[in-house]
């Protein structure tokens, strides 16, 4: 999961480093035209890309998605034979030194790409704290050191409540906090011109929100700390900030009153080297960054109407030009489609995903065991062994005796390598009913091998059968980006009359009923059926009417649908308009659990009358 976050940053980081280099080589140009404002909020467009990991899809890559080999959606044949030292040996030189050594290259590249993802969760954290904490340390020094002071002056600039401490450690006034606002005066006497020329600076970097932009330019710095650009666009955006801030505040000032602020500034000058405090807006800089910031003020011009509505559509156009960039980028690196895994058609969660390879569906072995609760027994256990899985799953109860359930699946080496050669498509699987006593040992040899990615093991779909011996209709399901399924497994194609529909298998007798009324066809609930009678859980039904009046019905069964006309009678697909399973306050444990099973039934209503194929019959 971590791997998968820090992969889906990559292509916004790379967007937004794009758009930071575009705007550093063309700020002599737009310097001429637009105002220090907009290049102070145009670095948000860089770290709002960067944030966005939103994906559009391109015309013609929608549900692009690998072909899934018609053997696996029903049980794969394998061919079974007696087990014996000689045969493992026989089998050895299917196996290559290219595939050893391709195998073994990617499997340092998965590992590799762990590592740098948990590093980078490291550095990011780690940055995180280290902020946080210097802020935490800086308004405990505050309350401590400061001395609160009055500051009647400072209502002339906002109504809302904000702190005024003085502080003898410091020289340069500066505002902190976001919910709770404090101005931090320098202990040194302040002429009456000197206090209104900082309140009118802190203030307005209050009126603009800057403490709030500075955390966000520290949240992004941390999450790409690995990006060197984010370094420099945070270094640009605290230029900005400040020269902004003197343009916003002598906008309407006159000569004099601009040497007096410039004087103020000065004043204000540490005689040291001059140390910036995070997360605040400190109205004194460096020298050099002082001298720039003289120069803006006595060269400021002002922005027309005409370039600041010109200011605000190329802001715009370059956000949105850069997000769709990197949302194309992204969508271009992730999978077309999502594979689910379900049992007995109740959604397994997996944490590592199953994917699509070979032609087939892979499952992560040891989280699938987990989740089936195979290993529940304490004697259960799943080892690695010099690349083979040795698993031993023990059922307490299975079929009256228990059963110890050993396989050997050689994931080796050179299941590394994605390919139909990479692994060893073969399993030996023990049978011991008694546990003392070992029964027969037979060697399955599949189409397909298992796969190790990201340092975790995945085995193909096929192999369920052997593998999950204690589990009924292990099942997955394709769905495309927009959410529509692809492909799905586990059904019986049903000839009814001249049509099919496919079932999933774990639509079972012992869980629905079907019925004829005539030539119209029902499937029930059949837990809902029996305890409320007739009329009660209906699921769907198949309606057989002349095709001349198919529209009318259409128009009056509310969720109908046609699925198919064949010579003068139509097909049509009605589900009820009712609620057909217990619902009511008062019902009991049993209502609950019928319910909920009517509700994941009714979940592939859809999907069985998508399936719905005329049969052409003599």
């Amino acid at each position: 999961m971590i791997t998968d976050i820090f992969t889906s940053l990559i292509y916004p980081s790379i967007a937004g480093t794009c758009l930071a280099v575009l705007l550093l080589l063309i700020r002599p140009l737009t310097g001429r035209v637009f105002g220090h404002a907009w290049h102070y909020y145009i670095w948000l467009a860089v770290l709002f890309t960067m944030l966005l990991p939103v994906r559009f899809s391109l015309p013609g890559t929608a549900d692009a998605v690998p072909p899934v080999s018609p053997v696996v959606q029903s049980e794969q044949a394998v061919q079974t034979e007696q087990h014996t030292d000689t045969a493992a040996s026989e089998r050895q030189p299917e196996t290559t030194l290219l595939q050893a050594g391709t195998g073994f290259i990617k499997n340092i590249i998965d590992n590799r790409l762990n590592i740098i993802a948990y590093a980078w969760l490291a550095g990011a954290i780690i940055l995180l704290l280290i902020n946080f904490i210097g802020y935490i340390r800086l308004t405990g020094e505050i309350r401590k050191n400061a001395a609160v002071m009055l500051c009647p002056e400072i209502a002339g600039f906002t109504k809302r409540k904000v702190s005024v401490r003085v502080w003898a450690n410091k020289s340069s006034p500066f505002m902190t906090g976001i919910i709770k606002p404090t101005l931090v005066l320098p202990a040194r006497e302040l002429t009456e011109e000197q206090l209104n020329n900082i309140l009118r600076h802190e203030m307005t970097h209050f009126r603009r929100h800057d403490v709030l932009y500075k955390w966000f330019v520290v949240f992004v710095k941390c999450v790409h700390w690995f990006n060197p650009m984010i370094w420099i666009a945070a270094r640009r955006i605290e230029e900005e900030c400040e020269i902004s801030c003197d343009m916003a505040v002598t906008l309407s000032m006159s000569r004099e009153e601009e040497m007096s602020y410039i004087n103020t500034l000065l004043s204000l000058l540490p005689k040291g080297k001059t140390k910036q405090i995070p997360l605040t807006t400190q109205m004194a800089s460096s020298k050099k960054m002082l001298k720039r910031r003289f120069i803006m003020i006595k060269t400021k011009k002002t922005t027309s109407r005409l370039v600041s509505a010109l200011s605000a559509v190329t802001a715009l156009v370059m956000l949105s030009t850069t997000v769709f960039a990197s949302g194309v980028l992204s969508e271009l690196s992730t999978d077309d489609y999502t594979v689910e895994i379900t049992k007995n058609g109740e959604r397994i969660e997996l944490t590592n995903k199953p994917f699509i390879e070979n032609g087939e569906v892979y499952v992560p072995l040891r989280e699938m065991f987990e989740k089936l609760g195979e290993t529940d027994n304490i004697q259960s256990n799943i080892e690695w062994d010099n690349g083979k899985i040795n698993m031993t799953v023990i059922y307490s109860n299975y079929e009256g005796y228990s059963v110890s359930q050993q396989e050997q699946i050689s994931a080796g080496e050179l299941a590394y390598r994605l390919t139909m050669e990479a692994g060893i498509p073969e399993m030996t699987l023990t049978l011991d009913k008694s546990m003392e006593n070992q029964g027969e040992t037979l060697y399955s040899r599949y189409d397909n091998s298992p796969i190790v990615r990201d340092s975790l093991t995945y085995v193909p779909y096929s192999w369920r059968s052997n593998l999950f011996m204690g589990t009924q209709h292990i099942d997955y399901r394709i769905y495309g980006k927009d959410g529509n399924v692809i492909d799905y497994s586990g059904y019986d194609s049903t000839l009814i009359g001249d049509y099919s529909i496919k079932k999933p298998y774990y639509w079972s007798r012992d869980k629905v009923k079907s019925y004829f009324e005539g030539d119209d066809q029902y499937f029930v609930h059949k837990a809902t059926y029996d305890k409320y009678g007739e009329g009660s859980g209906i699921l769907f039904g198949i309606e057989k009417v002349a095709a001349n009046d198919a529209d009318e019905l259409l128009n009056t069964l509310a969720g109908s649908r046609l699925l198919g006309i064949n010579g003068e009678y139509a097909y049509i697909f009605v589900i009820p308009t009712d609620v057909q399973y217990p619902i009511w306050a008062d019902r009991d444990e049993e209502d609950i659990e019928i319910a909920e099973e009517y509700k994941r039934l009714f979940g592939d209503v859809e999907l069985i009358a998508d399936s719905f194929v005329m049969v052409q019959t003599d």
